[in-house]
């Protein structure tokens, strides 16, 4: 029994996705077993990546249901050979990127497919995954979910890919929204976003000096909104605080942050549904500031509309 499970979990560790396929290829398990534990990590990969072709398009095969004939073939031919009777003879060097895979089979058999797919297409992804000297899962994913401009080894590497949980194709997907929206919305930086991704660079940088979200309330002559990125560290210099970190929360909609007359930063927290509420007031070096000021900013936000409320929280009269 142990030995059984020993191999039961040898030959799915052998065979990834595609166990199943090997057992009936070789018409047991055992008998799978033997003749996948004896094969080279490379001519393994080549029997797994035909038996993906045989499950997702075997009309690209000649006989993909004889398994006899299959079985003969692959004892006799060569690995290229075997290729390209499988139908991968436009996938110029996918033997070579076989055997740059681990020895453990792929989970997902589509992806033996994705990885033919960026070969036979050519450009960016054929010669990342050309170029690299070991080829991960991850890496086919994220490189067939990206545009076909963008696949290549440098910004992979920026996304970080196989360093983070969840599915990278997944991942990327999400992360290309963000891409489009921001050229939709910054078309100015296209250059240079197109730059940084050739050069596998981080975009972060890019989208800080976008504009920020419009203020929730216009303020008054004194009590003026921080509504650009410039004015936030202009702030935070002045201050000497932590404000520029706080831009991200601005962009997500979270807060908003206004400036009394160079005597005190407030920050407005938004209450889903009902309005803005003020979080915090902070003078120089985050300091509360004395109790005129703080009445002073309640008498200003009286004249606010009813979106943003007029009350400052009770902790900010701490040690006033």
């Amino acid at each position: 029994m142990v030995v059984a499970m020993k191999t039961d979990t040898l030959l799915h560790a052998l065979a990834g996705g595609l166990e199943g396929w090997a057992i009936a290829f070789w018409g047991g398990r055992e008998e799978a077993h033997r003749a996948l534990v004896h094969e080279p990590d490379k001519r393994r990969h080549v029997w797994l990546c035909i038996w993906a072709q045989m499950s997702m398009r075997a009309d690209r095969l000649d006989e993909p249901a004889d398994f006899a004939l299959w079985r003969e073939r692959f004892l006799s031919e060569t690995s290229a050979s075997l290729l390209r009777l499988a139908g991968f003879g436009e996938a110029r060097g996918l033997l070579g990127s076989l055997g740059k895979l681990p020895w453990t089979g792929l989970e997902d058999a589509a992806q033996y497919l994705k990885l033919a797919d960026l070969l036979e297409e050519g450009g960016l992804g054929a010669q990342t995954i050309r170029h690299r000297k070991r080829i991960a899962a991850s890496t086919i994913e994220t490189l067939h979910a990206l545009p076909a401009d963008l696949r290549h080894a440098g910004l992979a590497k920026s996304l970080k890919v196989g360093e983070r949980p969840g599915s990278p194709q997944h991942r990327v997907r999400r992360w290309v929204w963000r891409l489009e929206r921001l050229r939709a919305v910054a078309p100015q930086l296209d250059g240079a976003i197109r730059k940084k991704l050739l050069g596998g660079g981080d975009i972060t940088a890019l989208w800080a000096g976008l504009p920020l979200p419009p203020a929730p309330w216009g303020g008054t002559e004194e009590l003026r909104p921080l509504d650009s990125p410039a004015a936030m560290r202009s702030a935070a210099k002045r201050f000497q605080n932590c404000l520029a970190s706080q831009l991200d929360f601005v962009r997500r909609g979270y807060s908003y942050f206004y400036e009394l007359e160079g005597r005190a930063v407030i920050e407005f927290e938004q209450v889903p549904g009902l309005g803005w509420e003020v979080e915090d007031v902070n003078g120089l070096r985050n300091k509360r500031p004395p109790a005129p000021i703080l009445h002073e900013i309640e008498q200003l936000l009286s004249r606010a509309p009813a979106h943003i409320s007029p009350h400052l929280p009770s902790r900010t009269y701490w040690n006033v």
